[in-house]
């Protein structure tokens, strides 16, 4: 075998590792974002109804939105009963604004 004929053959077989290699990677970053997006959607379900709010107005102290976060929990602990056992009277607690609470340092 020439000289010639096996540097030919050299450069077919680092092409088909080069091509099969980019393929593959191709590949596994198409599940990537695949599994990432399910995470995402699965972490936004889960999550939606935990979000951090406040009624703390911005720039409060830390006690001041600690303390209008427990506000909200209640509120919602409260509208959660009040789901559980319709027929009682319904009251907002929440008669001030609520914002999320990473706006206000939380």
């Amino acid at each position: 075998m020439s000289l010639i004929q096996l540097v030919v053959i050299l450069l077919v077989f680092w092409y088909c590792y080069k091509r099969g290699r980019e393929v593959r990677l191709e590949k596994e970053r198409q599940l990537t974002e695949e599994e990432v997006a399910r995470l995402e959607k699965e972490y936004e379900e889960t999550t939606a109804s935990h979000t951090r709010t406040t009624t703390a107005p911005e720039g409060a102290p830390m006690e001041d939105v600690e303390a209008g976060m427990r506000e909200v929990q209640e509120a919602r602990s409260a509208v959660a009963e009040e789901d559980k056992a319709p027929g009682l009277t319904s009251a907002s607690a929440l008669s001030t604004t609520v914002q999320p609470a990473e706006r206000t340092g939380a």
